[in-house]
């Protein structure tokens, strides 16, 4: 994608052990590195977790693969998949009279829910935990992907 910021790092974090470079798509994805090495409660974690999920949103439908930014194990086991984005990103219009803009927001928009759906699910069958992070003064703010009603659910 044309445009797409890429911060690449030499991975310098205490509780990433397997990755020797770290990508990162936005400065709140480096920030929440740094929150994560720096949380007690964090055994350790990894960027750019793969998963596979079906499009059904392209014609035909395909299975595609979905990096969530961050997959983090707990001292006490738990799992968690967090993926790092702006709420406003995950509203359905946004204000613009901008057409391009509108058709690509829509269009993401649509690959979101299906891609939020798809890792909710392989998340319950697990028994691991999916958070949407947002950024919010110093801190982030977690919330779950709620598949009836299509929108961020705050803890």
């Amino acid at each position: 994608m044309a445009g797409f910021k890429r911060i690449i790092i030499e991975n310098h974090f205490k509780k990433n052990l397997t990755q020797r470079k770290l990508c990162f798509r936005s400065n709140w994805e480096l920030s929440f590195a740094s929150f994560l090495d720096s949380n007690t409660n964090v055994k350790n974690w990894e960027n750019d977790y793969r998963i596979k999920y079906l499009d059904r949103f392209s014609n035909p439908p395909k299975v595609r693969q979905y990096l969530i930014d961050f997959r983090v194990i707990m001292t006490d086991g738990n799992i968690l998949l967090c993926e790092v984005k702006p709420l406003k990103s995950l509203e359905m219009r946004v204000k613009t009279d901008s057409m391009r803009y509108k058709h690509i927001h829509a269009t993401n928009y649509l690959k979101n829910l299906g891609k939020f759906e798809t890792v909710e699910l392989f998340c319950s069958k697990i028994g691991w935990k999916f958070f949407i992070v947002q950024k919010e003064g110093q801190g982030f703010k977690f919330y779950h992907w709620d598949i009836k009603s299509k929108r961020p659910i705050m803890l």
